[in-house]
Order: C-alpha cells, then sequence, then structure tokens
C-alpha cells in the first residue's frame, strides 16, 4: 500500500506508463516515546535509536523511496513524540 508511488516512478521511469517526473519519498520517520511504542502508523513509522532508524530508513529505500522523510520533533502532524537525537538524526 505505501509503496505505491516508488512503484509508479518505475513504471514511468521503464516507459510502461506515461507520467511526469515523480520523486517518491518514503513514509515520515519519527521518535518514539517510549520504547514499548508501536512504530506502525499512518502515514509513518515511528523509531527508536539510531539503528532503528537508520532501518526503517533502509526499508523505505528499498520500497521505492527516493527522498526519506522526517518528523524530528512534535509538529505538524505529530502531538505526540520527542524530539530525534543527533545520534538518531544522523
Amino acid at each position: 500500500f505505501h509503496d505505491v508511488d516508488g512503484r509508479l516512478a518505475e513504471a514511468i521511469d521503464a516507459g510502461v506508463v506515461t507520467g511526469p517526473r515523480l520523486i517518491p519519498s518514503s513514509r515520515a520517520l519519527s521518535p518514539k516515546v517510549s520504547e514499548d511504542e508501536p512504530a506502525e502508523g499512518v502515514p509513518w513509522l515511528k523509531c527508536w535509536g539510531p539503528d532503528d532508524f537508520r532501518d526503517a530508513a533502509i526499508r523505505e529505500i528499498e520500497r521505492g523511496a527516493r527522498i526519506v522523510k522526517l518528523f524530528a520533533a512534535q509538529g505538524h502532524a505529530m502531538r505526540s513524540c520527542r524530539e530525534m537525537t543527533y545520534e538518531e538524526l544522523k
């Protein structure tokens, strides 16, 4: 479901369908408030620690994302999260 824009970009690039240039992005990655908090959300993934962020980014890239979105702190659509640490952001 969340990789439709990545698959569409591949089809456009391959000439299977006609369309504009498309740069698919990932679901937003945001920091968990606690380690026990569920990771899956719509339309984001919540992560705990640098390894979790790195793994989530790699999974999103494997699904076709060319840009990885980050919700680094509370705001926008995120009402209950903490700020990303420097290590998580790297």
